[in-house]
């Protein structure tokens, strides 16, 4: 009784989540998965040593312990032996039958003569060419009309399948090596007999004995050089607390989603989500100028940033970009002038992951994974590794986001504007009332979700008219320059005049603010040797720096004609000068990036005496 109350509360605590109060695979992420949490009422289960489905103590004692590769259901190795046979037995509890096992008896051969008992093993024959050759006959008669030829599941009856309970159930693509019931010669020899109850995966009792034997010999080789995925993901691992299970695939966000789906869903939003993935004018115009000038090194330089994680050589992986594990893998950080991004991470190793909580209230929930180190404390020293001083090949400082927000007089961190708190908990496990916004808020913003208040958030404008002049002022009230970060970025202040009947009759500038209107231009320009302008990547100095510096103000005047009665005044965010990417590169087929407008405000001229009031727009 002891035992069972103790699988109770465990299960209570780390499985109904997904397999329900009462087991019946229906808990509040079970949506969340493919294939879905197990039925545990019904008492079949798939990958068992028994020709019925009915699992002996050490299957489930195995399954606890290893997790299921290809699935959600992560190793328990980290709780100790005595929880988890806790949790064996709890879990038979819940069945609507009772799970007994009878003696070993093996199918006849009359049809409904099923076998009994857990599958006998017979002695197992050399595994030798010879029977990896026979076994490739076999599974050409008697897999390949699924699994196809070469164990891809193309085969002329892979169509959709369901299993017993009418759930989609493709077929088992072999060659990727994750063999969810283990891949050793064992359990293969029990799968290819006795199938896997409860799906359309038939037994072959037929083959028992040494064509069994030879088939299981021969299906790792559908793997070639690729390793056997089950085996590395199933390994045992050690039961010390807070050591985390290897079967969690920490560089993939699907394997977060589960229990953290708010956050995985604010992340997908994010340009960190994007930074890899989406060759728009920003980073694939500028990744293949670069390419195209400096070589693949320089791609490889992009991907410090771009996908810390993996690295950009490191596909498919890399396709999540800055993914959960580029900062919950980083236990410290040790940025240099020379060493940024995935360079300037050091991370926890294993498959640790770190949060940002001293202490939770059970800390086995999450497979064993640590506390916050002083970096996720303290965030910028985190956001630094990418967002801080980026310094060319000539020593020219290019980027200096960090050094900005250092030096600001503001007491925000970066995660106070860009990671904010926000109602709810992060996912199904949560249980604190709010959580930082996993969104990322930034300039991308603009761009992805059409949404230019955040980009505004940070900056205050107004404009009036006094006499012949139009006055505007702006005040950066965020805790870095505006604009900051990449150098390409402009902020232009339009202004357009009406007369009184609400015709345009003035601009500050029509075509080019550069050369028409440069005091309307907050950015930064670099210069070559001879003092032309070029990309930072090849300058030698600074040009010019119009930019807004944290806390600052700023006032422009400009002199209008007296026929105006009414300024519309726009303040415009440039993310790049695409022209200049598209004239580089020729890549004039990739997403266009319009301009955002962030700020807008109005300025009238009292009505001239007997005039009345003046029409607006």
């Amino acid at each position: 009784e002891a035992l069972l109350a103790r699988g109770a509360d465990l299960f209570a605590g780390k499985c109904a989540i997904c397999h329900g109060d009462a087991g019946g695979g229906d808990g509040v992420s079970a949506r969340l998965y493919q294939p879905r949490p197990r039925d545990l009422r019904k008492g079949i289960y798939h990958y068992v040593t028994t020709w019925d489905g009915t699992p002996t103590d050490s299957d489930l004692f195995d399954l606890l312990t290893r997790g299921m590769p290809g699935t959600a259901m992560p190793s328990w190795a980290h709780l100790g032996e005595t929880d988890r046979w806790a949790l064996v037995h709890f879990s038979k509890s819940l069945a609507d039958r009772a799970l007994v096992v009878p003696p070993s008896k093996p199918p006849g051969l009359e049809e409904g003569d099923g076998g009994e008992g857990v599958i006998a093993l017979p002695p197992a024959p050399a595994n030798t060419r010879m029977s990896r050759e026979r076994g490739a006959g076999l599974f050409e008669k008697n897999c390949a009309p699924c699994h196809g030829p070469r164990g891809r599941a193309n085969g002329p009856n892979a169509g959709p399948m369901v299993d017993a309970a009418g759930r989609p159930t493709p077929v088992r693509d072999l060659s990727q090596g994750v063999f969810k019931g283990s891949s050793t010669p064992e359990n293969l020899y029990r799968r290819i007999v006795g199938g896997i109850p409860g799906t359309p995966m038939p037994a072959f009792p037929q083959l028992i004995g040494e064509e069994a034997w030879d088939l299981a010999h021969f299906l790792p080789t559908l793997i070639g050089s690729k390793p056997i995925l089950a085996a590395a993901e199933m390994a045992s691992v050690p039961g010390s607390a807070g050591t985390p299970p290897s079967a969690i695939d920490i560089q993939n966000p699907e394997h977060c989603r589960p229990c953290h789906a708010v956050v995985v869903e604010e992340w997908e939003e994010s340009m960190h989500s994007h930074s890899h993935q989406d060759h728009d004018l920003i980073y694939g115009g500028v990744w293949e100028m670069r390419r195209r000038e400096e070589g693949a090194e320089v791609v490889r330089n992009c991907d410090r940033c771009h996908t810390p994680a993996v690295g950009g050589s490191s596909e498919p992986m890399a396709r999540f970009g800055v993914s959960c594990a580029a900062c919950h893998h980083a236990r410290s950080t040790a940025r240099t002038e020379d060493r940024l991004g995935r360079d300037a991470l050091v991370w926890a190793g294993g498959d640790t992951l770190l949060g940002p909580h001293d202490v939770d209230p059970d800390p086995s929930l999450f497979h064993g994974t640590g506390a916050a180190p002083p970096h996720m404390k303290e965030p910028p020293r985190l956001c630094e590794v990418c967002h801080d001083g980026l310094i060319n090949s000539a020593g020219v400082v290019i980027c200096s986001t960090g050094p900005e927000a250092r030096e600001s007089p503001t007491e925000e961190s970066c995660t106070d504007c860009h990671m904010p708190r926000v109602q709810g908990p992060n996912g199904a496990v949560g249980r604190r009332e709010d959580h930082a916004s996993h969104e990322f808020l930034g300039p991308h913003r603009a761009w992805y979700q059409g949404d230019s208040a955040f980009l505004g958030s940070g900056i205050e404008m107004a404009s009036r008219l006094e006499g012949h002049s139009l006055v505007v002022c702006l005040l950066n009230t965020a805790g870095h320059s505006f604009p900051t970060g990449l150098p390409g970025r402009r902020a232009v202040v339009e202004a357009i005049g009406y007369d009184a009947k609400g015709r345009k009759t003035w601009r500050n500038w029509t075509r080019n603010p550069v050369q028409e209107s440069p005091k309307s231009i907050m950015g930064i320009g670099f210069v070559d040797a001879e003092g032309k302008w070029v990309m930072s990547d090849h300058a030698v100095a600074v040009g010019i720096d119009t930019r807004l510096e944290a806390a600052s103000e700023r006032e422009m005047t400009y002199r209008v004609p007296p026929r105006v009665r009414s300024v519309r005044v726009r303040l415009v965010f440039h993310l790049l000068w695409a022209r200049y990417i598209v004239r580089k590169t020729g890549l004039g087929g990739l997403p266009e990036l319009r301009p955002a407008v962030i700020k807008e405000s109005w300025a009238y001229r009292e009505p001239a005496r007997g005039e009345g009031q003046e029409l607006v727009p």
